[in-house]
């Protein structure tokens, strides 16, 4: 049995994105779908002095176009907006024990060095630099690179294209997807059993860097593995 998860890339993600990584064989970036304004694509909150804060990627281009296509607006100074406001909210906790700290370099050393300006590519290189730093190497590919149907009759068709290139028989999906991928959806025509995320997590509304700068990689890594992700 291979099970696989398909999400959209995101921006500094939450604990459960990481949660689903690590529960499956291959995870799929679903790149090749339609780009979401003021969504998690290019956004995510973190906490500062007990108030939450929006981290926003400025991006430029038509409001209608696939996520692989975004390109991010440097004419502002976002990244190191973002790495002060991650420095403030966080870096203070690395005196104690070198969480907050260390986690604020791994973001700045994707910022900072990767020049790219393609969002979905960042996202994949902040993703994979979290995955790193907490032991979790599950394979990870971007849709885009997967070769599409003659016909295309939209997102489902591309799901089950999808599933049948990596072979898989199972497909993992957040809680959130339920309302666009249910049990009736047809997935079970093409031999794919669909399963969802069991939990009830206490910050989904955080970026990923909340509880690393907290409890550290290691930590985090056991949170996510275990699945214990309540009272975080």
């Amino acid at each position: 049995m291979t099970t696989i998860a398909i999400m959209q890339p995101t921006y500094l993600p939450w604990l459960g994105y990481f949660n689903l990584i690590a529960s499956v064989d291959h995870f799929v970036l679903f790149d090749d779908v339609q780009f979401c304004r003021r969504s998690w694509h290019h956004r995510n909150k973190i906490l500062v002095d007990g108030n939450e804060k929006w981290l926003s990627v400025p991006t430029k281009g038509p409001s209608r176009q696939l996520i692989k296509d975004v390109v991010v607006d440097d004419s502002r100074n976002w990244r190191g907006e973002h790495l002060a406001a991650i420095q403030k909210a966080y870096y203070p906790l690395g005196q104690a024990d070198g969480h907050g700290e260390a986690v604020f370099w791994v973001v700045a050393s994707i910022l900072n060095r990767i020049g790219s300006k393609n969002l979905s590519f960042i996202n994949h290189c902040l993703i994979n630099a979290f995955l790193k730093e907490m032991g979790i190497y599950t394979p990870i590919s971007c849709s885009s690179a997967i070769p599409r149907g003659i016909e295309d009759h939209g997102k489902l068709t591309r799901i089950v294209e999808i599933c049948r290139w990596f072979g898989a028989d199972t497909l993992l999906n957040a809680a959130g997807s339920k309302e666009m991928i249910d049990a009736n959806c047809g997935l079970a025509q093409h031999g794919i059993n669909v399963f969802y995320q069991e939990h009830s997590p206490a910050w989904p509304h955080l970026s990923c860097v909340h509880t690393m700068a907290h409890e550290g990689f290691k930590r985090t890594a056991d949170i996510i593995r275990n699945r214990a992700l309540q009272g975080i």
